[in-house]
């Protein structure tokens, strides 16, 4: 089976020949079919967050009743803007060769990256792009509620090596992983969830013992350690206000690859969800501009929370990234048949399609 008509490396999907599949292509050209009404990408399901209600039948329909946590409260979602007026790079003794952080015409941030985890200079690449933010309401150590989404987007090339989103100021901050050490994700638009179980603290110096490289709340004291250890960095000689949860920085880290590591990353989305976007099926999706049950995946920190219902509202599309673009004609090869459509974007990537197969 070949592809025709589209540029290598976008996923293309054929329906037409087969009234009831789709078919899809990874990342070695092989074709493979699902219902009709879902799409399978070439992304594993510990990558990007799928809706839950068009899931594929192993995924199911619902995925168990949602626990006393879900209230009736209306889905709301706030979000944290790219508000740092400079956004140069920070790199490992200010070396940032092939590394920047511009703002978008969009409001989301673009970060490209070329570093070296075998290099301690080139090790890491990291851009602020947020001050003054509150984190309290989500974290462990404070309010322990709600969701935070990131929607971003890989332009180009293959992302390889870890990102991370982080929160608070040097040393005290938490992260949440968005691409995983040994992870290599292909152009096009992912979205992750997390709840406060899933942020992680380092293992440096600064952080109290009983969090130290941790998920969630740690260990026993953890908070009221992380609380006592933010008290004293704020009070401290050069300690500020950031340090303090309810007004601190985020930033979006290039960092645990295995060696070296480039790409080009767009977030487009960065919001603090209520819990009131818990959801089991779509049909507890009840807000417009969230109308869609989205899995929640496992991540660094483990499997979702047990506790937690399955899913969280989310919006219909999180767009697309790279070539060739929506409504760009495309041929896929079957056998002897030419079956023409033209591309959409779905869940995050270009697919083709077909509704001529003759």
């Amino acid at each position: 089976m070949t592809r025709a008509g589209v540029p290598l490396g976008v996923v293309l999907a054929l329906a037409g020949c087969h009234p009831s599949r789709l078919w899809t292509f990874g990342d070695n050209g092989a074709a493979r079919a699902t219902d009709a009404g879902t799409v399978a990408t070439d992304a594993p399901d510990d990558v990007a967050a799928q809706p839950i209600a068009d899931a594929a039948p192993d995924h199911g329909t619902d995925l168990g009743p949602a626990d006393a946590r879900q209230p009736a409260a209306a889905c709301a979602a706030t979000a944290i803007p790219v508000n740092n007026p400079d956004l140069a790079p920070a790199c490992p003794r200010d070396v940032c060769d092939g590394q920047s952080c511009t703002k978008d015409t969009g409001g989301g941030l673009v970060m490209s990256y070329d570093i070296d985890c075998t290099n301690a200079e080139r090790a890491w690449a990291v851009c602020e792009l947020a001050l003054g933010q509150d984190l309290t309401t989500f974290d462990t150590a404070y309010g322990d509620d709600g969701i935070i989404e990131v929607v971003f987007c890989v332009e180009g090339a293959d992302l390889r090596g870890g990102l991370n989103l982080w929160y608070g100021r040097h040393p005290l901050r938490r992260k949440l992983a968005l691409v995983l050490r040994d992870e290599v994700l292909g152009p096009g638009c992912y979205l992750r969830l997390f709840t406060p179980a899933q942020a992680r603290f380092p293992d440096w110096e600064g952080i109290p013992a009983t969090c130290k490289g941790q998920c969630g709340a740690g260990g026993e004291g953890c908070s009221s350690d992380f609380r006592a250890a933010i008290a004293d960095y704020v009070a401290a000689d050069g300690g500020g206000p950031d340090y303090d949860l309810h007004a601190t920085r985020v930033q979006l880290a290039a960092e645990d690859c295995a060696a070296t590591a480039s790409g080009r990353v767009r977030l487009t989305s960065l919001r603090v969800l209520s819990d009131g976007c818990f959801c089991s099926t779509t049909a507890d999706c009840t807000t417009a501009d969230r109308p869609v049950c989205r899995r929640a995946n496992p991540g660094d920190c483990g499997p979702w929370p047990s506790g937690m219902p399955p899913g969280v509202c989310g919006p219909t599309s999180i767009g697309c990234a790279g070539p060739p673009g929506a409504g760009v004609a495309c041929t896929v090869s079957v056998g002897a048949r030419a079956c023409a459509g033209v591309t959409e974007c779905v869940e995050g990537k270009y697919v083709c399609p077909v509704s001529d197969c003759d």
